[in-house]
């Protein structure tokens, strides 16, 4: 059963804005108009009367997660910086070699890539029965009416735990936002695929959707950690600890390590990964000139900091 709902009056707004949500609101699902199929397949998510996409349980989870946001602005506290810009290197392949390999019929390092990330967006089903921390016990202030405050409530059910998990999570859904973006523009580039564009644009339409599907997974994860940034948290030994003082050293340390450190040791590997499979190409002296081409599209190397 739904909870009571609570509703706060946030400075510079004109109406009360609900801030508690029951478990069950927070996983409700969308009325659709039509279920999303693909290949004979019934996926997740949904079409509403208009024909847009409407990603799962998300009916009440994003305009709780806009509401926990306009709270916190209210408050006087930022979001945290946590999109693709902080991933200062490039990608590798760059757009132009894994062109290049598609064009001559080498696709398996982009399928590779898209089954890795697959993979690994996979892995937070776990989640699903893990028992969120009660922030309460450790923090000076009121959690209830924050997203903080709900991790117990099906948040947990998308995604992650505490603080360093949370921070990890979210750095890998922004490196997969980025991965999305690079195979959108592949699949919409009308030089690529050119012998099977229906299916590319079949492909496209999907990856949109997963794009759709991840922006919640970020948007609370962000607003969490950005919570966290702004309270009080207690200490067994001498004073209480502010938040950002906890947060910020933790975050900065990762963003490092996802934008710099492991694209910087991954890349290597990457590109041996990469010239194997364009050696397989069936004509030796195609697959020279392939490699060739490609080591002359290296990108630049990836930034110190």
């Amino acid at each position: 059963m739904d909870t009571e709902p609570s509703l706060a009056p946030l400075p510079g707004y004109t109406r009360f804005v609900r801030l508690v949500y029951s478990e069950e609101e927070l996983l409700r699902e969308h009325p659709y108009a039509r279920p999303q199929r693909a290949c004979g397949r019934a996926l997740h998510g949904g079409f509403d009367a208009e024909g847009r996409y409407r990603s799962p349980r998300t009916a009440v989870r994003w305009p709780a997660v806009r509401a926990w946001t306009a709270a916190l602005e209210a408050r006087g506290l930022g979001l945290l910086h946590a999109d693709r810009s902080l991933l200062l290197a490039g990608s590798h392949p760059s757009y132009e070699q894994m062109k290049l390999m598609l064009e001559h019929g080498l696709g398996q390092g982009l399928w590779n890539s898209l089954t890795l990330t697959g993979e690994i967006e996979g892995r937070g089903r776990f989640l699903v029965d893990f028992r969120a921390p009660e922030f309460a016990d450790v923090v000076h202030e009121d959690v209830s009416e924050m997203a903080v405050g709900h991790l117990g409530r099906g948040l947990l059910s998308a995604h992650e735990q505490l603080l360093l998990l949370l921070m990890n999570v979210l750095m890998v859904e922004i490196r997969a936002e980025k991965l999305f973006d690079f195979i959108e523009r592949l699949l919409g580039d009308p030089e690529t695929f050119a012998d099977t564009r229906e299916k590319a644009e079949q492909a496209l339409d999907l990856v949109r959707r997963i794009r759709v599907d991840e922006e919640i997974h970020v948007a609370y994860l962000r607003t969490v950690l950005s919570e966290l940034r702004g309270l009080t948290f207690r200490s067994r030994e001498g004073p209480s600890v502010a938040g950002r003082r906890l947060v910020d050293p933790i975050w900065r340390a990762l963003v490092h390590w996802h934008a710099i450190e492991m694209p910087r040791q991954a890349r290597a590997q990457s590109r041996r990964a990469l010239h194997e499979i364009i050696r397989t190409h069936p004509d030796p002296e195609t697959a020279e000139a392939v490699l060739v081409a490609f080591r002359a599209l290296e990108p630049p190397p990836v930034p110190a900091a």
